[in-house]
């Protein structure tokens, strides 16, 4: 359970300002239960809604010792990148459902200057399928992956 600013979760969110300002049970009640979103996506949004910054709050974990014949996810900063990828395509994949349209461009942006730093990484596939499930194709997010795995073929 979390508590929001009206005001400012119905500045960033159309979807949110028709619920609580329709007159919709939500209005009334002033309180809405979003189904399938992890509070740790739902934390992230909101520390991004009073910064505009994006901040991914992951535990820092152990990562097993890389075996030889699994270069692909043996090094650890490419485990912790995939684990990195995957939280942005979940917040991306909120932000879409929720028509939040400043934090999917900052989601991309943020993917962008990953990649861009990291001129030989590619996204996570898992991450990817991911996002190709759950995303139009007409999504930037959808569009953008799959320019960046075209681009890398």
């Amino acid at each position: 359970s979390f508590c929001v600013h009206r005001g400012l979760i119905t500045y960033w969110s159309p979807y949110f300002r028709n619920a609580f300002n329709g007159s919709f049970k939500e209005a009334e009640e002033k309180e809405i239960t979003l189904e399938d979103v992890e509070p740790s996506i739902f934390k992230t949004f909101m520390a991004w809604m009073y910064s505009q910054n994006i901040v991914l709050d992951k535990p820092i974990v152990k990562l097993p010792e890389p075996e030889p014949e699994n270069t692909a996810y043996g090094d650890s900063d490419q485990t912790l990148t995939a684990v990195l990828y995957s939280t942005l395509v979940d917040l991306y994949i909120f932000a879409d459902e929720y028509d939040i349209k400043q934090l999917r461009i900052d989601v991309i942006e943020m993917i962008h200057s990953a990649n861009t730093n990291c001129k030989h990484f590619i996204p996570d596939i898992r991450a990817v399928s991911k996002a190709l499930h759950n995303l139009p194709p007409t999504s930037g997010l959808y569009r953008y992956l799959v320019n960046v795995y075209v681009g890398d073929w």
